[in-house]
């Protein structure tokens, strides 16, 4: 039961027109905090969840009749301006009137209606009504957006076209350089760090972008307003100036910092990326610039060189800037004008010709948002297209004419499984008519269509863990690239048979194409999610920012997400089978006829593979034995593996699953009635006070309604669970359930390690139940965008499911007709399939646990488990855990051999043992009927057989010697050394890297530590769980940030200012403070960003010694007591004892001299309180947070703990903050240190296949 994969859950352009560019693994790794090189992944798409409001209303089939005596198809835009027209009047009526005009005489004639047909295919799209654009009189240009979400904030962006590509020969890596020197060295940029705003900047091969992230309005201001925004626009003004960042301090810091951040990128993934994009683009610069550099150049390089490239490219004609944000478009662009019109530069010097001429003849020639490169889209037909001279530098001379695709092979012990993806480009396509959109839907139809044919239909195979056909605009390559992407499963000696299976279904696609009863579900899925796709503005200004540079990369159309939208439903309606298999001929063709003369040929074959596997020698028993030997791949071998895939005969697929209607009948469903009654009972909530939450209570008892916080809590007489928290948002409605218990569960009774794991994973695997296979459930799920997802947590198993909601177009709000909720009761209906399995084992109407879906769970384990262990970082992690426990299985990821040991019917009996219906909580949220949804909820979990017996809560023991008693270690991991509280990892690897890692045990997120206390005992505030319950009718002042229907509540309740006020006066105490019970969840988190901002501060930019450092905590852990922290350094090995000893200093000093500081409380304080406003207007807060109230297990978390967070996060003190650092673990005696290094291991010799080889390669 694999989680649904939507079509398009964002608009603008990103997944629906296969944009651009994304960030997969590399963009984000150093968070928003450092500035430096940022590789993103090639292609990828980005998703934008959104909230929905109704826009004006608009038929896609009617007719305008136009005062011209002409019939006008309305335009999409039409229906938006008035909307748009809001935000900015002056553009929406400056908007030219765009359409189709036919002349009414003209219908007479046969041909009309398809000449009209085209002309409308034809039709210029509409730009966004509300962008600003305009150019400074030194040449900056620059294009504002206006955004509300999220409100009260702006980012500026300014793109500096200059990337590596740019680089000339003895400047490699100069570009990254240059980006690190210019804003780090800013003070302008430091100015600004410590009001709320976040900075940050990237290289990549066309570019270099600067950002800053600000609120509207100064926080840290007292009196009258101060605007930020020309401060933020100094800071990038500042970059382009640089009239004091370049000095010979400066270079220095950042050389070191670069040098550190070249270790630090270094991954398997990274280099797996570098493969990819050198098997691909081999015939241009993007094989040999990439952004990192050479680290030698970089080492020798003095100042004037970086000056010069600086003075070269950092140039106002050579930038652009995006204002995206809350703010008045009119008075952004005076203060655009007024900031950088004082920028006057020197003509540049005369080697600038030399850029001149290399730009001649290529892609940036076209267009300045494009690297300096030319391309070779078909290799049989058109040779090796080499740059011009000055860019052969470097390059191989220019190869003659390939019949077949060059093959790059990467081998490396990092790598886990293997990968096979085969690649041809072709131009860039972007979006800039109707027909372009056209095109864009029915490929989208095609891929949908391929992906569920491969992973529900495929999926039990054994050969593959993943199979994907890609096709996307890529700006940063120029070009659009499709993909065949294959990667094994756990055994990569199946390569051959995957890539076969894979090959054929393509093949199937290309040559007979969907079939008729599939192309209906992909349409209706895809109408669905259109429809329920909210466009009132809640893409953020960063994404926003993104995609407009994407979209000027790409020369597409900038459109409204409304228009967007209904121009998408309006093609969708002129779809035919007929289009759709003609489209999919067109995708598929080239690899369908991969090795015909006439057909275009793959411009790149990259196979990326383990250098050694384990393999079986003997037949099996006592004379079984493993053995490690060498895989051994040829370039040769590959493309004839591929050939003979290609030219594979297939027939056409014949029949498929059949869809389901319903998954339950009438008959079925009304026998669930006879398992249980379903009742509301009394509540029982000993988490509150039970005289403060009487005015809450009504209907007997049976319902706890809380308006100001819109939620309501029921519970069945089976001992479910039930909250409810509907919003007026969103077209969609999500259920979270949390069941207590998790990984920790396996160590009580007999339970074997491992198993609950797996019986939850078996569940993900599985899905079929009644009278339907999973194949027909996952049809199902897909054609009506119902999404789930099982996983066992550290000490809980989490089941998450969304399923879309049907709106009222005349209200905008959920529709009340219970028939518009069948998607809903689908859902229900498989929850309770799941949910019955502890009480209804046999019951055929009960998810059925199958072998094939048990045998995919376990190879998923070994191959995630492989994974990890092959990863630096996350194999330290793992390391020090399982030092610090004793490897207790609770706290440290399988092992790859555990689900071996485990069987079916114990992974089974596991996951049944946690499905007490006392046990259980279901949490709703979303845009729903409450009575409608209410009904179903009560309905299908309350007919659920009630458990008896003892409860696993009963059971589940809370002794502090089961937690974290560090017990003799028995066995140690491979390549893992510990001694006392020191542990050495080794990694094999062709390439040397070092962490540094200490870690120790912290609160886990409701504050209790290892030993089970609790930190307001700890703190001196007495026992807790005596004051818990004693805040709920207090602090509910400010839970929105203002007034409304939460305000309403708030005032039927009978809740007032006041009653936030005496709470705000209460928490001046520090007893009562450090028992409310939400101080430990926002102490903590405060005192994370404190040690985070030291540990960052300290290792890089006074001592010098990373280019990263961070201090975060594990996974948040709601019920088991403590949870590690980890304080990471990136460095080298000359220097890991020194990162060692200062990263154990920083801590020292906390604990002693350098306590934090007023200022640094503030930023910290503002940051979570913006944070949170963020996630209350987003409902995460409530996903979050609502999740566990009705739970024993969650001690802590409770009503006060919802209502009372702003007041507890304005009252916390430097002492409070202090004193829980002092409780994270932090001590000389408390910490773990681990120094983990990949490379060659003892014995070895040196092997090749680093970052920049390719391992082995032809062509």
């Amino acid at each position: 039961m694999l989680p649904v994969q939507f079509f398009v859950i964002a608009l603008t352009g990103s997944l629906l027109f296969h944009g651009g560019e994304g960030t997969r693994l590399l963009r984000g790794h150093r968070g928003e905090k450092a500035l430096g090189f940022a590789f993103s992944s090639p292609r990828s798409s980005t998703f934008l969840p959104r909230s929905r409001e109704q826009f004006s209303p608009f038929s896609t089939s009617s007719w305008n009749i136009c005062p011209t005596g002409t019939m006008r198809h309305p335009h999409p835009l039409s229906m938006a301006l008035e909307t748009a027209a809001a935000e900015t009047p002056t553009l929406a009526e400056e908007a030219p009137q765009q359409g189709i005009q036919v002349d009414l005489e003209d219908l007479t004639q046969g041909s009309s209606l398809k000449a009209l047909h085209r002309r409308w295919l034809h039709t210029p799209l509409p730009e966004h009504p509300g962008l600003r654009r305009g150019r400074c009189a030194n040449g900056l240009e620059y294009l504002i957006l206006p955004n509300k979400h999220p409100a009260g904030r702006f980012e500026a962006h300014m793109e500096v076209h200059a990337g590596s590509v740019d680089e000339l020969d003895d400047q490699q890596g100069m570009a990254h350089m240059c980006e690190h020197i210019s804003y780090m060295g800013s003070a302008k940029r430091s100015s600004i760090l410590s009001k709320s705003v976040q900075t940050n900047a990237y290289t990549d091969f066309h570019h270099t972008v600067f950002f800053a992230k600000c609120p509207v309005l100064d926080p840290t201001s007292r009196g009258s307003p101060v605007y930020m925004l020309p401060r933020a626009l100094e800071a990038l003004l500042d970059v382009l100036e640089a009239p004091t960042q370049f000095n010979p301090s400066r270079l220095e810091h950042e050389r070191k910092a670069v040098l550190s951040e070249a270790s630090m990128v270094n991954t398997v993934d990274y280099r797996e990326e570098c493969q990819t994009l050198m098997g691909l683009h081999n015939e241009n610069r993007l094989a040999i610039r990439f952004p990192l550099g050479e680290l030698d150049q970089i080492r020798n390089w003095n100042l004037e060189d970086v000056k010069k490239f600086h003075s070269t490219h950092y140039r106002p004609e050579n930038a652009f800037l995006y204002v995206v944000g809350d703010l008045d478009a009119v008075e952004t662009e005076r203060q655009i004008q007024q900031v950088f019109e004082r920028l006057k530069k020197d003509p540049p010097a005369s080697y600038y010709d030399n850029f001149q001429k290399m730009y001649l003849g290529t892609m940036k020639d076209e267009s300045i948002f494009l690297p300096a490169i030319k391309h070779s889209y078909h290799s049989n037909a058109d040779g090796q297209t080499v740059d011009d001279e000055n860019l052969r530098e470097s390059l191989p001379a220019a190869a003659e004419p390939k019949q077949e695709a060059n093959v790059t092979i990467f081998q490396s012990d990092v790598v886990h499984s293997l990968s096979l993806s085969v690649m041809i480009k072709r131009p860039l396509e972007g979006v800039r008519t109707v027909e372009d959109v056209r095109r864009s839907v029915l490929r989208m139809l095609c891929l949908k269509g391929l992906h569920q044919r491969l992973n529900i239909f495929q999926r039990g195979n054994g050969l593959f863990r993943n199979v994907e056909l890609t096709s996307l605009d890529s700006v940063r390559e120029a070009a659009h690239v499709v993909t065949l992407d294959i990667t094994t499963d756990e055994d990569p000696l199946v390569w051959k048979e995957a890539v076969s299976l894979a090959f054929e279904e393509v093949k199937k696609l290309g040559e007979y194409g969907l079939m008729e009863n599939e192309l209906p579900q992909l349409i209706d899925a895809f109408r669905t999610d259109m429809l329920r796709t909210n466009t009132d503005g809640r893409v953020d200004h960063h994404e926003w920012a993104k995609q407009l540079m994407d979209q000027l990369g790409r020369r597409s159309t900038i459109l409204h997400p409304e228009q967007e939208k209904q121009i998408t439903l309006m093609v969708l309606e002129d779809v035919t089978l007929e289009d759709v298999n003609g489209e999919a001929k067109n995708l598929c063709n080239w690899l369908t006829d991969l090795g015909k003369e006439s057909a275009p040929q793959a411009n790149g074959v990259v196979v990326c593979t383990p250098e050694t596997i384990e393999v079986q020698m003997g037949i099996g028993g006592g004379d079984s034995k493993r053995t490690v030997q060498r895989l051994e791949l040829s370039s040769p071998e590959v493309m004839q593996v591929i050939r003979e895939a290609a030219q594979q005969k297939v027939d056409p697929v014949v029949t498929s699953a059949i869809l389901p209607d319903q998954l339950l009948s009438v008959e079925e469903v009304s026998s669930l009635s006879k398992r249980h009654t379903p009742r509301w009972t009394t509540l029982d909530l000993p988490k509150e006070d039970a005289e403060n939450i009487q005015p809450y209570l009504s209907e007997n008892g049976t319902l706890f309604e809380d308006r100001s916080l819109g939620l309501r809590m029921r519970q069945l007489d089976n001992g479910v669970k039930i909250n409810f928290r509907p919003t007026d948002e969103g077209a969609q409605a999500y259920v979270r359930i949390l069941i207590p218990g998790g990984r920790m569960a396996e160590v009580e009774g007999d339970m074997k390690a491992g198993a609950l794991a797996l019986g939850a994973k078996t569940l993900m695997e599985g899905g079929a139940f009644g009278s339907h296979t999973r194949e027909q459930i996952e049809l199902f799920c897909n054609k009506h965008l119902l999404a789930v997802n099982i996983q066992c947590e550290t000490d809980t198993v989490a089941l998450d499911f969304a399923v879309p909601t049907i709106i009222d177009e005349q209200t905008g709000e959920a529709s009340e007709d219970p028939r518009q909720y069948g998607n809903t009761e689908a859902v229900f209906q498989i929850i309770r399939s799941i949910l019955a399995a502890g009480t209804e084992r046999d019951d055929p109407l009960t998810i059925q646990f199958q072998e094939d879906a048990f045998r995919r769970a376990q190879a998923s384990f070994a191959t995630e488990s492989s994974r990890l262990r092959r990863d630096l970082l996350q194999k330290g992690m793992i390391d020090l855990i399982g030092a610090m426990s004793g490897e207790d299985s609770r706290f440290v990821a399988l092992d790859e051999n555990i689900p071996k040991q485990v069987t079916l019917e114990e992974a089974k009996e596991a996951m049944a043992s946690q499905l007490d219906t006392r046990n259980i909580e279901v949490s709703i949220f979303g845009q729903y009927s409450v009575p409608v949804v209410e009904a179903i909820a009560k309905f299908y979990l309350g007919t659920i057989t009630p458990s008896s017996g003892p409860s696993p809560a009963d059971l589940r023991t809370r002794d502090p010697e089961k937690f974290w008693n560090f017990p003799e270690r028995h066995t140690l991991p491979e390549h893992t050394e510990v001694e006392g509280r020191t542990v050495r990892t080794r990694v094999r690897d062709s390439d040397e890297r070092v962490i540094v890692q200490l870690s120790g045990l912290a609160p886990n997120r409701w504050g209790y530590l290892a030993d089970g206390t609790h930190i307001s005992e700890r703190m001196g505030a007495g026992s807790t769980l005596e004051k818990v319950s004693s805040f709920i009718g207090s602090g509910v002042k400010n839970l929105f940030g203002g007034k409304g229907k939460e305000q309403e509540g708030k005032e039927k309740d009978g809740t007032t200012e006041s009653a936030s006020a005496s709470l705000a006066e209460r928490l001046k105490d520090p007893r009562v403070r450090r028992s409310h019970p939400a101080f430990a969840r926002i102490a903590i988190e405060m005192a994370r960003d404190l040690l985070g901002k030291r540990t960052f501060s300290v290792m890089r930019e006074e001592q010098h010694l990373t280019y990263d450092a961070s201090f975060d905590l594990n996974e948040p852990t709601e019920v088991a007591w403590g949870r590690p922290f980890f304080l990471t350094v990136y460095t080298n090995p000359q220097q890991a004892d020194l990162c060692t000893q200062t990263a154990k200093k920083v801590l020292a000093d906390i604990l002693d001299g350098r306590r934090p500081a007023g200022a640094s409380l503030e930023t910290a304080r503002r940051s979570f309180i913006q944070k949170t406003e963020a996630d209350l207007m987003d409902g995460e807060f409530f996903i979050r947070e609502v999740p566990g109230l009705q739970l024993s297990e969650m001690q802590m978390k409770n009503i006060a703990a919802l209502r009372g967070w702003r007041e507890v996060a304005e009252a916390i003190t430097l002492d409070d903050i202090q004193e829980v650092i002092e409780l994270f673990g932090i001590h000389p005696d408390e910490i773990w240190e681990n120094v983990a290094v990949s490379g060659r291991l003892p014995g070895e010799e040196t092997r090749g296949g680093g970052a920049g080889a390719a391992g082995s390669s032809s062509g």
